[in-house]
């Protein structure tokens, strides 16, 4: 299974510090699954290897493990590829809500699942618009006038998505899930000159570990 169609962030190599404790507890519903169905849990975001295997019952499920750093995973059920929810791996107990129906999946409970499907949500709402103004530009016989206003709204609608994740970067610096969206996102997204200036802003340590500490 590959996952580069069903995430739009990919977190291969990116691992952030893990608080003391290390234990985790996943507690989720999930729709449209059976009693007797699997799930998968994987921390590998590019071909989806499972590291564990979760099985629903009453249409709920659970696990607990343990966790040396807080990193991007992702459960799925490899029958339906439209039922899975990208997650923050970090201590605690965090809720998960699958759904059947695509892009609809919640998580919750723990500081990083909180923010990121906060952001999330934002960037739905961006996605889906741009969606709708390529449809009709490049789905229609509409004429280069047309299809140039909407690659302006287009762009413009970029402009938005890089200004709501430089905002969350902002509000998040001293936190772990800061640290992931700016060691994340390439310059297309975050330019050199603000990167330098949000680096400035980690805390001393992770200054000193950012990929790009010499910007």
């Amino acid at each position: 299974m590959t996952f580069k169609s069903v995430i739009f962030l990919t977190a291969a190599g990116i691992l952030l510090a893990a608080c003391q404790s290390k234990t985790y507890k996943l507690c989720g519903t999930a729709d449209g699954m059976a009693d007797g169905d699997t799930l998968y849990l994987t921390t590998d975001m590019q071909e989806g290897t499972p590291q564990a295997t979760i099985i629903v019952h009453d249409g709920r499920f659970d696990y607990k493990g343990e966790s040396d750093s807080i990193c991007l995973a992702m459960i799925y059920s490899a029958a339906r590829h439209e039922i899975n929810a990208p997650f923050f791996l970090e201590p605690g107990e965090i809720t998960i809500t699958l759904s059947d129906v695509p892009g609809l999946s919640r998580v919750a409970g723990t500081n990083c699942n909180e923010q990121w499907q906060r952001l999330n949500d934002s960037v739905m709402v961006i996605g889906k618009e741009i969606n709708l103004i390529a449809e009709h530009i490049y789905g229609n016989n509409v004429d280069m006038e047309q299809q140039e206003k909407g690659m302006a709204t287009i762009e413009q609608l970029n402009q938005r998505f890089s200004a709501l994740i430089i905002r969350t970067i902002e509000e998040n610096i001293e936190n772990e899930f800061g640290y992931f969206l700016l060691t994340y996102y390439p310059e297309d997204v975050i330019d050199n000159e603000t990167r330098a200036r949000l680096i400035k802003q980690l805390p001393e340590e992770k200054q000193k570990n950012t990929p790009h500490s010499n910007l």
